[in-house]
């Protein structure tokens, strides 16, 4: 029988991240501090992030992470962790162009929906 700790995590939840003794071991005392005070929320793809944070691993790259690791967190808790800076802008850049083609297509759809039934 499933357990009911196995289950995929719903869009919106707040979970608490519990990283492997040896990722916290490679973390600096404020970044420990932050991932045990806040919740992960989990939206989108994050399942898989979620994941990989609960293995000691960056998102990105999944290499380790240790002493340059990033914290995102908004109001509703932490987004995301990489191991550094590269990664993280790597991130910001695929969130950028991911929106850009959201907008792109909503446009399309938009237009298609005007359009539609004209000659």
């Amino acid at each position: 029988m499933a357990d009911d700790d196995a289950r995929e995590p719903i869009d919106g939840e707040q979970i608490p991240l519990a990283l492997p003794d040896e990722c916290i071991e490679r973390l600096p005392d404020n970044i420990v501090d932050i991932v045990e005070g806040l919740p992960f929320v989990v939206g989108g793809e994050e399942a898989r992030e979620l994941n990989l944070i609960q293995e000691g691993k960056c998102i990105a790259c999944e290499c380790d992470l240790g002493e340059n690791t990033m914290v995102i967190v908004n109001a509703e808790g932490i987004q995301t962790l990489v191991c550094g800076g590269a990664c993280h802008d790597d991130m910001m850049i695929y969130g950028f162009l991911t929106e850009q083609v959201r907008d792109l297509l909503d446009r399309v759809a938009m237009r298609r929906n005007v359009t539609e039934g004209h000659d």
